[in-house]
């Protein structure tokens, strides 16, 4: 059974331009080839570029972007963009996937 880890954060590890996103991306890929499934669950304050989105995906099994309450516009267009749709993740949804009730 494959192991299974939730991220939830507030920023987006691409581009990498600082030390912070690069270490995180190195936990991703370390945690991919060591056959974990990695939930990642964003909430952006911002994209920096519109390319981080799709490269994310390719190193996560699931990834849920959670619309900031505050502001629709940029992060809506983007999602749109990369065919992600915007989902809430609901308690009983996490819970079935992790086991948890």
């Amino acid at each position: 059974m494959p192991r299974a880890i939730v991220i939830v954060t507030h920023f987006c590890p691409f581009p990498v331009l600082h030390g912070n996103r690069s270490r995180l991306v190195a936990l991703l890929r370390w945690l991919k080839s060591q056959g974990y499934n990695v939930t990642y669950v964003l909430q952006p304050l911002d994209v920096d570029r519109r390319i981080g989105i799709p490269l994310l995906t390719e190193i996560v099994a699931r990834l849920e972007i959670v619309p900031s309450p505050f502001e629709s516009g940029p992060i809506v267009k983007i999602m749109k963009r990369v065919g992600w749709r915007s989902r809430r993740f609901r308690r009983e949804e996490c819970g079935t996937e992790l086991g948890i009730s």
